[in-house]
């Protein structure tokens, strides 16, 4: 693979990142959630282990603070496991899915008008 075929984000579940902007609006846009949730989605389409690089950083606007603080949060909210050693980068150990209500039928006008008629 060609080193410029390597630079797109790795599938991102929709409920995944809905849980970080709910988290995000909870702290009224003071955090880089989103910036570290796009960094750590793209490690894992490269990596099995998921380490924030400064030049990762970098490229996702981050600052070493705002990793620990934004990744203190993530872990939190049950969105990823880190695993933290002293003078050493924190490591996401693991994506976990978010809790996900059930979703609700939906039923279209012509699935209702046959109810009735079979009522």
């Amino acid at each position: 693979m060609k080193p410029e075929d390597k630079r797109f984000i790795y599938r991102l579940p929709l409920p995944w990142l809905e849980a970080v902007m709910q988290l995000d609006a909870q702290a009224r846009g003071q955090t880089k959630l989103l910036n570290i949730s796009l960094a750590i989605w793209y490690l894992a389409g490269l990596k099995k282990e998921i380490r924030i690089s400064p030049r990762i950083r970098g490229t996702f606007h981050i600052s070493r603070g705002s990793v620990y603080r934004n990744l203190a949060l993530l872990s939190e909210a049950g969105l990823i496991t880190v695993s933290r050693r002293l003078g050493k980068s924190p490591v996401i150990t693991g994506i976990l899915q978010p809790a996900i209500p059930a979703p609700v039928p939906v039923r279209t006008e012509r699935a209702l008008r046959e109810e009735r008629m079979e009522g």
